[in-house]
């Protein structure tokens, strides 16, 4: 819905089939909202979702949730040169049943819960009308109460794109 010429929001719902973590095919159920505000080229986004996952095999595997939240902030810092950023906060729930087995073999991402921060920086430089530059810098941090799951990552990406509508 555009509730001004500058802000806009989202409600929306889906379901559907995909590809699982450590299963064939796993069924989920989103809800989502957002809110964007955008101003002569520079734009912010708050936004939410929440799934509930079923997996579709009993094999190893549990139904879990996923919350993720956050911001996103686009800025021109000159007419052929945009910054972007963005933080995520994403907790994952499992669902395991309180008396379900547990073992060595038994992965520790489908048994525990646990929540990551995510932080991005990046830069979209546009070269030609058809070509564009883009990179980014990511910190990927994971957290839980069970040591084994918890880790960093440090990413950097760097893309040429030429696009040409037909």
């Amino acid at each position: 819905t555009q509730l001004t010429k500058d802000l806009a929001h989202q409600l929306g719902y889906s379901r559907g089939l995909r590809s699982g973590f450590d299963t064939a095919f796993e069924e989920y159920d989103q809800w989502s909202y957002s809110i964007d505000y955008n101003r002569v080229g520079a734009g912010i986004r708050v936004f939410s979702n929440y799934e509930t996952v079923d997996t579709t095999t009993d094999v190893d595997s549990n139904p879990y949730d996923v919350w993720n939240s956050g911001v996103a902030v686009v800025y021109p810092l000159f007419s052929f040169l945009t910054l972007d950023s963005s933080y995520t906060y994403r907790v994952v729930y499992n669902n395991r049943p309180e008396d379900g087995p547990v073992d060595d073999t038994t992965p520790a991402e489908t048994q525990e819960d646990y929540y990551a921060r995510v932080v991005r920086i990046g830069t979209a430089l546009k070269i030609m009308k058809e070509v564009t530059f883009r990179t980014y810098v990511e910190r990927y941090e994971r957290l839980s109460d069970l040591n084994t799951l918890e880790f960093t990552r440090d990413t950097f990406d760097a893309t040429l794109a030429y696009s040409h509508q037909f």
